[in-house]
Order: C-alpha cells, then sequence, then structure tokens
C-alpha cells in the first residue's frame, strides 16, 4: 500500500502518518516500530501498544498521540 500510494500520488515521504483503532492502533504501533524509517507519526485510540519490546531497536523516533476514554 505504502509503495502505491507513494508512486502514484504526490506524498510527503517526510510526513507519513498512521491512524488506528481499537485492533487498528495496535496495528499502528507494530506497523510504525517495523517501519519507523518511513513513518513519521502515529494516533491510536484504544488500542494496545503493539508488543513493544524494550530490546527492540527502532530505527528512528515517531511522534505518538494515544487517546482512550471519552
Amino acid at each position: 500500500l505504502y509503495q502505491r500510494a507513494t508512486s502514484e500520488y504526490n506524498i510527503d515521504l517526510n510526513r507519513v502518518y498512521v491512524v488506528g483503532m481499537s485492533n487498528g492502533a495496535y496495528f499502528s504501533h507494530l506497523l510504525a516500530r517495523e517501519r519507523s524509517d518511513k513513518i513519521a507519526a502515529i494516533a491510536c485510540h484504544s488500542g494496545g501498544l503493539g508488543a513493544m519490546k524494550k530490546d527492540r531497536k527502532i530505527k528512528n523516533k515517531y511522534a505518538v498521540m494515544l487517546i482512550h476514554g471519552v
């Protein structure tokens, strides 16, 4: 999806954001952790942390907005 969208549309590659709710929030964390070189930030609502591991080497830091509740 990333390759197709970036090849067909004029997308600023430094500003790719991922948004998710519930399982999508979990997946957003997972995706950003694995592809931190391509994702600048994530916004998650009512989801888990995507199996974050302390020993995991993440290439780049990325911004995170977490929302739980009302």
